[in-house]
């Protein structure tokens, strides 16, 4: 019997988006599931759409609530999830049709408590068909959290991934934090006895202008770097290699600030200056990305240039 798998799906202003991306759900091969739309508050139509479903597909778990976030939501429906396994998937997102096949097998064929896919970045709601390897790769704990920090493979992304619930167990999603996967996800995959990755694209990232992570600079963009500095001063990243991957997300993390065009106040002069010592190291870390190495090469040239690089660069990327 396969094992039930619980979606996650945290729910807030996304009437656009949330057809879709149930739909891609509801279309799963593997159909042993339970999917929770967790209503965080929703002001649109959402919420009559989460009951509409629910009456469609008796799968769909509908939890209605105050709103508190996507960490709150998350984690909401973590707690209520009854499945052994459990996949989160952000609303305004999609997914291919054997997307948890796809990550089902992985697991169970390796033996492993996280399993994640590849993904791409689009601006379609159908983008379904896209070509890609099948190559796999096994990591243990310690390797997997050294490519999460070199993003070379995968990020943080909470999505994407497909995770044996006991992982879970007193780790929660900080509430009213941005890059909240940045706390979180080390601490998942610290506890894995193994992580399993494969390359073909089975999630569909949907970028909008309008999403938490886009738009102008706030405080809580500052919010990676305390989660990156709590991971380092945690004790896991003893190795030399963990170290150098720290420092090149360190390095990815201030090249994406910086593209906010935040004020240059003490606190953002305090992480370009711990950023400024890792320059040339990174530049010389053959397992840092292409990206970051670049990254690391334009902030040689001083802050002014680089922000003037980065941002035009941003602001050409999703014309």
């Amino acid at each position: 019997m396969d094992e039930l798998i619980s979606v996650i799906v945290p729910i807030y202003n996304v009437e656009k988006y949330l057809d879709n991306c149930v739909s891609s759900i509801r279309k799963q091969t593997y159909s042993n599931l339970e999917i929770i739309l967790v209503d965080d508050g929703s002001p649109d139509k959402c919420p009559e759409m989460c009951d509409a479903y629910e009456r469609k597909d008796s799968r769909i778990r509908v939890i209605h609530k105050d709103n508190g976030g996507l960490s709150d939501a998350r984690n909401c429906g973590i707690r209520e999830a009854k499945g052994t396994l459990i996949t989160c998937i952000d609303s305004d997102d999609y997914i291919a049709d054997d997307f948890i096949e796809y990550l089902y097998n992985l697991l169970t064929n390796a033996k492993a408590d996280i399993s994640i896919c590849n993904f791409v970045k689009t601006q379609s709601l159908n983008e379904n068909k896209i070509d890609s390897s099948d190559d796999r790769i096994e990591f243990t704990s310690e390797q997997a959290i050294q490519e999460m920090l070199y993003a070379r493979t995968f990020t943080t992304s909470a999505w994407g991934k497909l995770y044996r619930k006991f992982l879970f167990d007193k780790v929660e999603y900080p509430i009213g934090k941005y890059s909240e996967d940045m706390f979180t996800t080390y601490r998942l995959i610290e506890k894995a006895n193994k992580v399993v990755y494969g390359n073909k694209v089975c999630y569909y990232y949907v970028h909008r202008p309008n999403s938490i992570l886009t738009g102008f600079f706030s405080d809580k963009h500052l919010d990676v770097f305390e989660a990156l500095h709590i991971m380092m001063d945690s004790g896991i990243l003893k190795s030399k290699e963990a170290n150098k991957a720290y420092k090149s997300q360190m390095v990815s993390s201030m090249a994406e600030l910086i593209e906010k065009k935040p004020p240059k106040n003490e606190k953002v002069q305090e992480l370009w200056e711990e950023t400024k010592k890792y320059r040339f190291e990174v530049l010389c870390d053959s397992k840092a990305s292409k990206r970051v190495r670049a990254q690391a090469c334009l902030m040689l040239l001083g802050y002014k240039f680089t922000e003037k690089i980065i941002v035009a660069y941003y602001k050409n990327k999703w014309r």
